[in-house]
């Protein structure tokens, strides 16, 4: 059902969401604790599961003969996942009266590089059709997926700091 291409993007996803489950994990059983940390962390990994859900659907639907609204709908439906996280995590901060610890604005900060990076993408593609950025595209995501692990691994390395 699948090509190779959308196979290995859908492995590589696979591997990210493990490490961000094992380490969302490792938080939780360590600290169990509602705090600033948690709940982001929360909403990063429910965010990255839906998109790794979608990812290989929605590939099938924008590789399906280059049409426009296939293309625009790969950018914008990751671009809207990642804008429900980052508006999420304000408003359960507010909903929990939790001050928002500044290790884990870098979670939402991340997504909203990728949002920037998804948008910047689509633009190319859709108004220009350089390429210009296809390179960006391709490893700006895989580098905030990587410093997402990084930032995750730092939230429990932090977390018995935090009071």
């Amino acid at each position: 059902m699948f090509s190779s291409f959308q196979l290995e993007l859908h492995e590589l996803s696979k591997h990210v969401i493990l490490a961000y489950l094992f380490l969302w994990g490792l938080y939780v059983v360590l600290y169990r604790r509602i705090d600033s940390i948690s709940l982001t962390l929360t909403f990063a990994l429910f965010a990255s599961l839906v998109m790794h859900t979608l990812t290989p659907y929605l590939y099938s639907i924008a590789s399906n003969g280059g049409n426009t609204i296939g293309i625009a709908l790969w950018y914008l439906t990751f671009c809207f996942i990642n804008i429900i996280l980052i508006f999420s995590v304000r408003k359960a901060h507010g909903i929990f009266k939790l001050k928002m610890d500044k290790l884990a604005v870098a979670i939402p900060a991340c997504f909203l590089v990728a949002t920037f990076i998804q948008l910047g993408r689509l633009f190319d593609r859709l108004l220009f059709n350089t390429g210009f950025i296809a390179d960006l595209y391709v490893y700006g995501i895989q580098i905030v997926n990587l410093l997402l692990i990084v930032v995750f691994a730092l939230c429990i390395f932090r977390g018995k700091h935090i009071t």
